[in-house]
Order: C-alpha cells, then sequence, then structure tokens
C-alpha cells in the first residue's frame, strides 16, 4: 500500500473537500482525485462518495479513516522519540585536571556544558601532571587538562589556556619584612613553593635575573605545598611570597587580600592542554564536550 496516497485520503477525509486538502498539500485537485482513487482500486473499496456537491465517507472509509489516524499518530510519536534520542545526550565523562591551573575555566564550562545537557554528569579528579597523563594511558579517565605530556604520540592535543603565574604576598606580611623592590630582596625572603627545588621560583628567577639561580640553589623553600590552592592560602596569611596563577588569586588581588609585587618582572606563562587518547570509540557526547571546552565564547 502507497502510505502518500493513504496520507492524501486522511487529508481529504479531514477536510471534507479535495480543493482544501490540494491547498494544504501543495498539490492540485486532479493530483489528489487520482490518488484517492488509485487508492479505491488498489483496496478494491468505495471509500468517498460525492452527494449534492459534497464528499461523505462510506463505512469502509470511515474505518479506514479511523485507522489510518492511529497509525499516523502512532509513527508521528515513534518519529519523535527517535529525533529526540538522537538529539538526546547524555552520560558520564571522567575529567582528570592538573591542580589549579585551568581550574576556573574548566569549571565555567562543565557548568555552562551541563547547563546545555542536563542529563550529563562529571567526574572529575586532581592530581599531579604525571598522574594525570597516567590515567589517560590507563583508561581511567576520558579527558585531561594538563600541562605537559612525556608520550604525546598516544594522544591528541589542543592548547585549552593560557596562565600567567605572578608573584604575591599579603599586607601583613609586607608590613612586617617592608618593601621588595629587587629579585635579591626576593630571595631573602621567606618562600613558598611546590617542590624543594624551587619548582615554582626557579623559572620565573631563570626569565628575570639568571645570575641569581646559584644563589637559589643553596636556599630552601619556608614551605612546601603541592598545590596552588594551598599556596595562596598560606600566602594570604602572612607565611611568605609565592608564585601563583594570576586568574587563581583575581579575586584576591581585588580584594587587597593579596598584593601583587614586582609588576614589571616577566611573568612565567604556562600553557594548559587539553588531551584525549588518539585510539578511542567515537563518542557524540565526548566530542561534544571537547568543542566546547575549546570555544571561546
Amino acid at each position: 500500500m502507497d502510505f502518500n496516497k493513504v496520507k492524501t485520503f486522511l487529508v481529504v477525509a479531514e477536510l471534507g473537500s479535495v480543493s482544501k486538502a490540494a491547498a494544504q498539500l501543495h498539490r492540485t485537485q486532479p493530483a489528489i482525485s487520482q490518488a484517492v482513487r488509485q487508492l479505491e482500486e488498489g483496496l478494491e473499496l468505495v471509500l468517498l462518495e460525492r452527494r449534492k456537491g459534497r464528499i461523505h465517507l462510506t463505512p469502509e472509509g470511515e474505518a479506514l479513516r479511523r485507522a489510518g489516524n492511529q497509525a499516523l499518530g502512532y509513527l508521528e510519536d515513534e518519529m519523535a522519540k527517535l529525533k529526540k534520542g538522537l538529539e538526546t545526550i547524555s552520560g558520564t565523562v571522567r575529567v582528570g585536571a592538573i591542580l589549579d591551573h585551568g581550574g576556573r575555566l574548566l569549571a565555567e564550562r562543565l557548568a555552562s556544558f551541563r547547563a546545555r545537557y542536563s542529563e550529563v554528569s562529571f567526574q572529575v579528579s586532581y592530581g599531579r601532571n604525571e598522574q594525570i597523563e597516567r590515567r589517560l594511558l590507563d583508561n581511567e579517565i576520558d579527558l585531561a587538562v594538563i600541562i605537559s605530556l612525556k608520550q604525546k604520540a598516544f594522544f591528541e592535543v589542543r592548547p585549552f589556556v593560557v596562565e600567567d603565574e605572578i608573584l604575591v604576598a599579603s599586607p601583613d606580611y609586607l608590613k612586617r619584612v617592608g618593601t621588595i623592590r629587587d629579585y635579591e630582596r626576593v630571595l631573602d625572603s621567606s618562600l613558598v613553593d611546590m617542590s624543594e627545588s624551587f619548582e615554582c621560583f626557579r623559572p620565573w628567577i631563570a626569565k628575570n635575573k639568571r645570575s641569581l639561580l646559584s644563589r637559589l640553589s643553596s636556599l630552601s623553600p619556608t614551605l612546601v605545598i603541592e598545590s596552588h590552592q594551598g599556596m595562596k592560602d598560606v600566602a594570604k596569611s602572612g607565611l611568605g611570597l609565592a608564585m601563583l596563577p594570576r586568574q587563581l588569586v583575581r579575586e584576591e588581588l581585588a580584594a587587597g587580600s593579596l598584593v601583587e609585587l614586582m609588576k614589571s618582572s616577566k611573568p612565567i606563562r604556562v600553557g594548559v592542554d587539553l588531551a584525549w587518547r588518539k585510539k578511542r570509540t567515537d563518542k557524540r557526547l565526548l566530542s561534544l564536550l571537547i568543542d566546547h571546552l575549546l570555544s571561546r565564547g
């Protein structure tokens, strides 16, 4: 049975007029009449009769109208479900991120993605750079926010965000020790770093006054904390100087609880990447999330 002919009949039956059906279906009246006639011939049934210039359904026509409308309604419902299934994005994405760098942007874009796709959830874990790379290699996470990769051949990598690290201290600390205007004075201060080897201060000194690297090597940090967030808390409490991502201390700088020092110095610029396995089953959810995280909006 030709579905288009059945649909044409249903429109004629609903409107009670060939001319109205032709207008709604954007076809000619002869084409509508021919379609109904061919349907009747194929079924060997009389479906319509004309009395006093009006169209009336025969009992067989009325039965087909009821059955056809039910079938059409069912098809429309199923098609709507299929379309919704294609449009609905759901599932869980496992994200691994380095501590602190890119955290604000990651949180904002995950939130805006979930506002668009409410059936998506995230599992976000944090760790050191090498820990995140291992998790990605071991398929424990789907996506990584990371600074560097040792085994780049396994991954697709895209730039995510570039952040500057700046020298900060609390007003209370500066009241105790006085003004800090040169690099020698920085090294005379209490330094808070992520490692005993001055993981944060060493590249900054190398970039700004390389001659002081040997002196830095003879020193030890006043306090070692393995996260920028922890370093920020310590700096705010007045225990020493810290090199921190500008975005991480944006609110503290505005409120005056931290002060930027040595503003004329060259900041350490840290590039943060988004990485995922090259060989993976293509998942629409992950692809959409990657595109959203990399968007500039």
